[in-house]
């Protein structure tokens, strides 16, 4: 299949249920196939008779490096050629991700160079988020650049680890979970048995009272 994309880029084609498709796909037949759907331009074959044109703006950040292109079908007799005519870009999109150093680091280059668009961040460390909305807004004041989405990746971890946590509760014991518990609060040995006596003291008093 040939494409202008790279390999790692490359998306699986499908036809519905019938498994990757190619050029070969298609009947010889046809003079030119225009495939939708996939945002990327890409050919199926050297001739770019088909291809994907691809979407005229980009849809998300990640496609804000692509190039974007209209079709141009040029017909003469049975002769087709198909160039590409490059679409301006009119706004810019920007994506950064990382720590708060390293996110710092990357939109000031951004505002350095004066560079005008939005901006996409995800962050990837812990408990920083308010810091990079005031260290974004300082930035970008002033500037042409607009941070239009702030997405903290660390919050659907610790949402996952929670549920794990929760899951693995189930299968303790209450005497377990409250074990636990005063190691997380640090609370001394013999303190600990002494508490811990008075949960089964409230646990039997409460099995008394469902019997």
């Amino acid at each position: 299949m040939a494409s202008n994309i790279s390999k790692e880029e490359k998306p699986e084609l499908y036809i519905g249920g019938l498994g990757t498709i190619d050029s070969s796909s298609f009947p010889s037949s046809l003079s030119y196939v225009a495939l939708g759907h996939i945002h990327r331009k890409m050919n199926l074959n050297d001739s770019g008779t088909i291809c994907y044109s691809g979407s005229p703006i980009p849809f998300s950040f990640k496609e804000g490096r692509d190039r974007k292109v209209l079709k141009l079908i040029d017909v003469e007799e049975k002769n087709i050629t198909v160039s590409d005519v490059e679409i301006p870009v009119f706004r810019n999109l920007y994506q950064i991700k990382g720590h708060k150093d390293s996110i710092e680091k990357e939109l000031s280059k951004l505002a350095e160079d004066k560079k005008q668009g939005w901006v996409s961040i995800e962050i990837t460390e812990s408990g920083v988020s308010s810091s990079i909305r005031t260290i974004s807004e300082n930035i970008t004041k002033n500037t042409g650049l607009e941070v239009i989405h702030i997405k903290d990746t660390t919050v659907s971890k610790r949402l996952m680890e929670k549920e794990e946590t929760i899951e693995n509760l189930e299968s303790l014991s209450e005497e377990d979970i409250f074990l636990k518990f005063l190691d997380e609060k640090e609370i001394k040995d013999e303190r600990k048995e002494e508490l811990l006596s008075l949960l089964r003291e409230i646990m039997a008093s409460l099995n008394e009272t469902e019997e």
